[in-house]
């Protein structure tokens, strides 16, 4: 990227990355205060009772062994999404460097200088305050300063959960398989934890010298973050809850937006398995999901209809390495009766088995094709599926699967037939993040093909977001595909085969027992009813 190039960039963007960079400071900023106004008084009623000094160390550390997507996780059903949510979980990750440092400095004063004071005459809090926190200082600001770093690196994944911050410009980035994006986050972020590092080593430098200043400056600083955190009402009276993919694809937010008049929307923006459970809680008023989700039904969910035809059709089908259909010859035509197999309604209820019944993507894998294969006439035996062989230093093929119920019932579908039909060992490599990381990982031989959608490849992979034809193709899905196959091989010696039978669309969805959306059916309704409540 040319110097030009660079600044119109961040020229673009400039507004955006202000308001990510002050969200996560403040996440940042709050945890962190909040860790020393718990941690450190406690540390110094600790030091004398090396039990309890234990226990409490024993309990910060295995928060601190806790992976932070999961810790995460476990805060949002009891602070709900959002900024609580964040600042608890970083708390505790900063609670541990805060209360350790803080002991281990106290208790590293030296004894002989601790006698000298009490033979001065010197009462416990003189001793306190004018020798024992002036010796441990260095030590308690350096457990700030690890506490702070901690927290700007994981405030960045707070953007899964609705809490904004420099991460919504990452996860955008891989979404959409856009570096550049990626960077806008990262970069930052890293500035940022050096920045924090730096200022609390002045902080240190200064506070032995002019305490009740740096004390005062203190105060305001969480005087300042804790009145970010107050905000006034907003006369944007519906909440939205968009996907980062969806707020960064040229065919997603912006281009939505306009192409139905709609004001500038209030959103927030959520890891997609978030999504439904945020429109189900209440939390946002309005979801963009998808059209195949089985939680839509689970949850009672009702669909707008896109009424002026916006989103386009995204089919399913299997991307492959050309490599693999030239080493195993027989594979080709055993998927290629996948063809027109699974059609929307049915990859729902494959979805919703999973979703609201609770079977594994494995079970409902098989299920399917116990019916279909006997339908299609494939010779497929559900015992040689299930006794896969582990023997083996390498599977033959392996398949790829993004973090997503769909995905995870597709590979098991694939892996499950080529294990039941042939003599070949299919390995599923599930959970990877998206079709930008499926891509690659199909690029570098890691997998050897994976389920993947029409227009979500053209616009992550292809790089089509400025191209008119190319856009005007995705309404119409024969050209897209027979396109696709085309440039797949062309460019990348990669398989793009027929569709499955089902398209997976953007759909907008509210509550059904939302009395606030009854008369509303279709998306145009939805912006009238937004350009009533301005």
């Amino acid at each position: 990227m040319s110097l030009d190039a660079l600044q119109s960039f961040l020229l673009a963007h400039r507004t955006d990355l202000m308001t990510r960079t002050t969200e996560h400071l403040n996440l940042v900023a709050l945890a962190l205060l909040a860790a020393a106004a718990v941690g450190l008084p406690l540390a110094v009623v600790l030091r004398s009772r090396r039990g309890a000094a234990t226990v409490f160390l024993g309990f910060a550390g295995i928060i601190q062994t806790v992976p932070s997507l999961a810790l995460l996780s476990v805060m949002l059903p009891l602070f709900g999404l959002g900024r609580e949510t964040a600042v608890v979980a970083l708390f505790l990750y900063a609670l541990l460097p805060v209360m350790r440092n803080t002991l281990v400095g106290l208790g590293g004063v030296d004894a002989a200088v601790v006698d000298t004071a009490r033979g001065m005459g010197m009462s416990p809090a003189q001793l306190f305050w004018t020798v024992e926190l002036p010796l441990a200082l260095p030590t308690i600001f350096a457990g700030l300063r690890t506490a702070a770093v901690i927290c700007v690196g994981i405030a960045t994944l707070s953007a899964l959960v609705g809490a904004g911050g420099l991460g919504v410009f990452i996860f955008r980035g891989i979404a959409t398989s856009q570096p550049a994006i990626i960077f806008l986050g990262a970069v930052p972020a890293a500035l940022l934890a050096l920045g924090l590092d730096g200022a609390l080593g002045l902080a240190q430098h200064f506070m032995l010298r002019y305490p009740r200043r740096v004390t005062a400056i203190g105060g305001l600083v969480l005087a300042g973050c804790v009145l970010s955190v107050w905000r006034p009402g907003t006369d944007a009276p519906l909440l939205f809850g968009f996907t980062s993919s969806f707020v960064q694809r040229a065919d997603g937010y912006e281009a939505w937006r306009k192409h139905y008049g709609l004001p500038a929307l209030r959103y927030n923006e959520l890891n997609s398995s978030l999504l439904y459970d945020a429109l189900h809680r209440g939390e946002v008023d309005v979801a963009c999901g998808f059209s195949t989700d089985g939680l839509i039904a689970s949850y009672g969910l009702r669909p707008l209809v896109d009424d002026r035809h916006f989103f386009p059709h995204y089919d399913a089908a299997l991307l492959a390495r050309a490599e693999l259909f030239e080493r195993i010859p027989a594979l080709r035509p055993l998927l290629e009766k996948l063809t027109g197999a699974i059609s929307e309604q049915a990859m729902r209820q494959l979805n919703l088995r999973v979703d609201q019944d609770g079977v594994t993507p494995e079970m409902a894998a098989r299920e399917f094709l116990r019916n279909w294969t006997r339908a299609a006439g494939i010779d497929w035996q559900e015992a040689r599926a299930n006794n896969k062989r582990f023997d083996l230093d390498a599977p033959d093929l392996v398949i790829g699967a993004m973090i997503t119920t769909e995905q995870y019932i597709l590979g098991s579908i694939i892996e499950q037939l080529i294990d039941g039909a042939t003599a070949w060992n299919a390995e599923l490599k599930s959970g990877l993040g998206g079709t930008a990381i499926c891509f690659e990982a199909l690029q570098r031989g890691n997998i050897d093909l994976c389920p993947e959608y029409g227009g979500s490849l053209a616009m992550t992979v292809l790089k089509t977001n400025n191209d008119p034809v190319v856009m005007s193709r995705l309404s119409d899905a024969g050209q897209l595909n027979a396109w696709l196959t085309a440039e797949f091989a062309r460019l990348h010696h990669l398989a793009w085969m027929a569709p499955l039978g089902y398209s997976r669309s953007y759909t907008l969805l509210v509550r059904s027992d939302d009395s606030r959306f009854i008369e509303i059916k279709t998306v145009s309704d939805l912006k009238s009813r937004i350009e009533g409540l301005h």
